[in-house]
């Protein structure tokens, strides 16, 4: 699922084209493995360029296993519209009862939720397997050698355009951080990634658009070769 951030809506583009891939049978046996895809979470962000739905909530806090405590990472006051409002019940906004339900599929072998952040591509999250997590990583930095540079407006100088943090990586800190590299265990893949956002001309729209759908499609196909091989 892409767009819960209504402003973090270059994914929503990859998710697209990774439908068109999926559709013309180049990389899953859609006999085997349903997909479902959840391109616009936020329409009503997404049409008015906020992060919040049409009720002031952030719903990446809607799910959170510590809604009850949950007191914000900022230090404004949590009500409609701020950065953090979780909402005045847990899983109550009906994009969040959307999310829910797809967590809830009897079988379900990944959720992948897609945001974006101005600074850095990240991938990380948990599953049953962290050599799978890691495999998927590996192969999407294999297949974005040498494909585009970039530089943001605070850099010096252009660099490739890589994960810049994965689970493939040799851990640096304790992994309790929030773009950690270890895989905890968990009883399905459960995924995110932070595509690069808010780049302002066509050419960063195309490279947004392909870095979604690199990660979306190896993730499929890692996911649906782990579950085969079992």
């Amino acid at each position: 699922l892409s767009c819960k951030h209504g402003m973090e809506w270059e994914n929503t583009y990859g998710m697209l084209v990774t439908l068109e891939h999926l559709l013309r049978n180049e990389v899953l046996d859609l006999e085997r493995f349903q997909v479902t895809a959840v391109p616009l979470l936020n329409p009503f962000g997404y049409r008015h360029g906020c992060r919040q739905n049409a009720r002031g909530v952030d719903l990446n806090r809607q799910l959170r296993k510590d809604w009850a405590a949950f007191r914000g990472w900022t230090d404004e006051v949590l009500e409609p519209w701020t950065f953090d409002f979780k909402g005045c019940e847990q899983g109550a906004e009906p994009e969040a009862k959307i999310e829910q339900r797809l967590r809830d599929e009897p079988n379900l072998l990944c959720l992948l939720d897609a945001h974006g952040m101005a600074n850095g591509t990240v991938l990380g999250g948990s599953g049953p397997d962290a050599q799978v997590v890691k495999r998927i990583a590996t192969r999407i930095v294999e297949n974005l050698k040498d494909r585009y540079i970039l530089r943001n407006l605070n850099e010096p100088a252009p660099r490739q355009l890589t994960l810049d943090r994965h689970p493939a990586q040799d851990p640096d800190d304790d992994g309790q951080g929030m773009f950690t590299r270890k895989v905890n265990a968990a009883p399905f893949y459960n995924l995110y990634y932070e595509n690069l956002c808010q780049l302002p001309d066509v050419h960063a729209t195309v490279m947004q658009t392909e870095l979604a759908a690199e990660i979306n499609l190896t993730t499929v196909q890692e996911i649906a070769r782990a579950a085969g091989q079992k």
